[in-house]
């Protein structure tokens, strides 16, 4: 079947003139086994955009949420589904009362009539709980059942009873009003003043009670040979045995006296509250209660076998009451863990366990091997990777090679733009071009007190105490022999003349040192021809 919001529909329970009610269930995650019995009802689809229809379904919502009560039934919640609204109330494992009573009399049981007595307290109790509702600032409610029927009171299987729909209920806030002499509820179980269309109070839902513990007091229906229009002309007379003992001297003097103060033609006449007319009832059973509510639970149970293997057959088709779901989320549970566990570390092969257990006994090692075992070894970091790989390595995403190229890139950017400003740089120490003559290196004439330092641009000389000397660098197509100079005082000797230089040129000798000024810093001087990126020249 369908669903309504967060509840599946099993099976569809009955339904009446305004609304449809289907088992339901709502369920936990998948393969858990959780489940939520509940009962769904919904406007009929003749009815679903009635806009009076849909207010009266609200009202029972907003009645019933606030209501918490053992003998009142719970409201879930209240949904819509496509436009629809729906409510989901308790699902109560049982039958109604009119069921009960006939399901007794046909099977011939001899159940005491104490026994629908009890039915008949819990239900008073769940009524003046009703009754004496109040809103959040402590003002009545003033809330009037209006159908209290054996159709409206449930008895589970476990003997609970439960005061069930309150959708003609009248409340103080309601968003429908019941017009004046239109009649609501059902006309066996009526007070005179409901129906004829007047003003109702709580006095009318025990009238509702004083007939239907007429009726079990007796055995018997307290309108079984009328009609409906017979029905309400007794009430509008009051011609009607508002006493079981007139009909039937058996029944208890108490009991007769209960019925006759509930069923008095006049409000005044009535009980004022349910809690009353319940002390009265609780007074004549006194501790046969107890025995009472132990047969309801036991009769229940017997007389509605077959009902209630239909119910388990429908949930088990639904699986609903399998107990393979709880072990099915187990399964799924255990797996997931598997699969969010790491991978179990492989065993160390037997000679790594001899070695183990020879260590064992070893004695102590220095601290200086200790910290040397413990350092990671090649081949053990590569045969931990071995064992950590369980498969195949999954390629890289598309985010992760996108982040690659883009790092490559700005690499190899930042590379050029490195290289071409060490480029730039030595193009403007260079200075403009010159020529091949321009820069071929010169022979350096030295006095002998001078030490010569060889730069790229060729040699430089500076005296050992710092004095500036005068240095000729002519230019040359070949490499002359440079002068060296040996120890200090004596001659410069020749350096040997290139194997490609058919003759030998003799070192010059007209380089004089210059004479530096006395307390001058001056720098050596040099040829124009010199570097200028060259430190020494500097």
């Amino acid at each position: 079947m369908a669903s309504l919001g967060a509840y599946r529909l099993i099976a569809q329970l009955g339904h009446g003139g305004m609304a449809d009610v289907f088992l339901a269930a709502a369920q936990g995650p998948a393969g858990s086994g959780f489940t939520k019995l509940a009962v769904v009802k919904k406007l009929r689809e003749n009815l679903a955009e009635e806009p009076e229809f849909v207010a009266m379904l609200i009202d029972e919502a907003r009645i019933t949420a606030r209501l918490a009560h053992p003998n009142v039934v719970q409201l879930f919640e209240m949904g819509e589904e496509d436009g629809q609204l729906f409510l989901a109330i308790e699902f109560l494992d049982g039958q109604p009362l009119h069921r009960v009573e006939r399901r007794f009399r046909r099977a011939g049981r001899d159940v005491a009539p104490e026994v629908f007595y009890t039915v008949l307290i819990d239900v008073l109790a769940g009524l003046h709980y009703a009754h004496e509702l109040t809103d959040y600032d402590g003002s009545s409610l003033d809330v009037v059942h209006r159908d209290v029927t054996p159709h409206n009171i449930f008895v589970t299987y476990d003997g609970a009873v439960k005061v069930v729909d309150f959708g003609i209920a009248k409340a103080m806030g309601r968003r429908t009003e019941t017009q004046q002499g239109v009649v609501k509820g059902k006309i066996r179980y009526m007070a005179p003043e409901q129906a004829t269309g007047g003003d109702v109070d709580r006095r009318a839902d025990l009238f509702a009670v004083g007939v239907m513990l007429w009726n079990a007091a007796t055995g018997s229906k307290l309108w079984a040979d009328l009609d409906d229009a017979g029905v309400v002309r007794g009430l509008v007379t009051g011609e009607f045995p508002a006493s079981p003992r007139s009909i039937f001297p058996d029944v208890p003097q108490a009991i007769d006296a209960v019925c006759r103060r509930a069923l008095a033609s006049r409000p005044e006449d009535r009980y004022v509250t349910a809690a009353e007319m319940r002390g009265d009832l609780e007074r004549f059973l006194g501790a046969t209660i107890a025995d009472a509510r132990k047969t309801l639970e036991a009769s229940m149970k017997t007389a509605f076998v077959r009902e209630r293997a239909k119910t388990r057959a429908v949930l088990e088709t639904a699986h609903l009451t399998s107990v393979a779901s709880a072990d099915a989320f187990a399964a799924s549970a255990a797996t997931q863990r598997a699969r969010q566990a790491p991978p179990a570390a492989e065993s160390d092969p037997p000679q790594d366990r001899e070695h183990t257990a020879l260590m064992k006994n070893a004695p102590p090692r220095p601290v200086a091997a200790r910290r040397a075992d413990a350092a990671p070894r090649p081949d053990s970091a590569a045969r931990g990777n071995s064992r950590r790989a369980t498969g195949t390595v999954p390629p890289p995403s598309a985010e992760t090679r996108r982040w690659l190229v883009a790092m490559v890139v700005g690499l190899a950017l930042a590379a050029g733009a490195l290289w071409a400003r060490q480029r730039q740089r030595g193009t403007d120490a260079v200075g403009p071009a010159r020529t091949a003559a321009e820069v071929t290196p010169a022979r350096v004439a030295l006095d002998p007190g001078l030490r010569t330092k060889v730069t790229p641009s060729g040699p430089l000389t500076t005296r050992l105490d710092g004095a500036a000397s005068a240095a000729s660098i002519g230019p040359s197509s070949q490499m002359p022999p440079l002068a060296t100079t040996g120890r200090r005082g004596a001659p410069p000797t020749p350096g040997p003349t290139p194997a490609s230089s058919g003759a030998t040129t003799p070192p010059s000798s007209g380089a004089t040192p210059m004479p530096r000024p006395p307390g001058s810093n001056a720098k050596p001087a040099a040829s124009a021809n010199l570097d200028r990126s060259d430190p020494w020249s500097r």
